[in-house]
């Protein structure tokens, strides 16, 4: 079950470990998915940083670049990220010489939405390009017969009409 509403950093601290686990069981109406998306969620508080992880997966309803067609698409997710907790002294300086791998701060202060966060991963999780096969042809083009004109079609034609049958390959053979 989701968190009922964000999560407070400081309430991190309170909790065994320091650690709070969420048995994911959800469906986001943005990212229209045919199973709930099921898996784990887990956030560590490390004095200066906090730890997000997640292993879900789903299956959604894709649209093939090539050929347009839905396809099903198993969605896993496999997620780790570092956020550095600001402190209103030092807002802008990762602490513990992690600046190389914290890319995303957060306020040591503030809240965490998780399920933000997780939909942000799913989405970072959908493949690119979306194929439904690897050896997918794309559309496949069916040349339309042409129709001989009707006694309601337009005179105005009728020149070209006689044009394309001259130049048709059994008429130019004969004459």
């Amino acid at each position: 079950m989701a968190p009922a509403h964000p999560l407070i950093i400081t309430d991190l601290l309170s909790l065994p470990d320091q650690t709070y686990i969420w048995s994911v069981l959800e469906s986001w109406g943005e990212l229209s998915t045919l199973t709930p998306v099921q898996g784990w969620l887990k956030v560590t508080h490390l004095k200066s940083y906090i730890q997000v992880k997640t292993e879900v997966k789903t299956i959604i309803t894709l649209t093939c670049d090539r050929c347009l067609q839905n396809y099903n698409h198993r969605l896993f997710c496999d997620a780790e990220e570092l956020l550095w907790l600001a402190t209103a002294t030092e807002p802008d300086a990762p602490q513990d010489g992690l600046a190389g791998d914290l890319v995303e701060a957060v306020d040591a202060q503030g809240t965490l939405d998780l399920a933000d966060w997780l939909y942000q991963q799913l989405c970072l999780a959908l493949p690119h390009p979306q194929r439904c096969e690897a050896t997918c042809p794309g559309i496949q083009l069916k040349p339309e017969p042409i129709t001989p004109p009707t006694e309601s079609w337009d005179d105005r034609w009728a020149a070209l009409a006689q044009l394309r049958q001259a130049l048709e390959p059994n008429n130019v053979e004969k004459n």
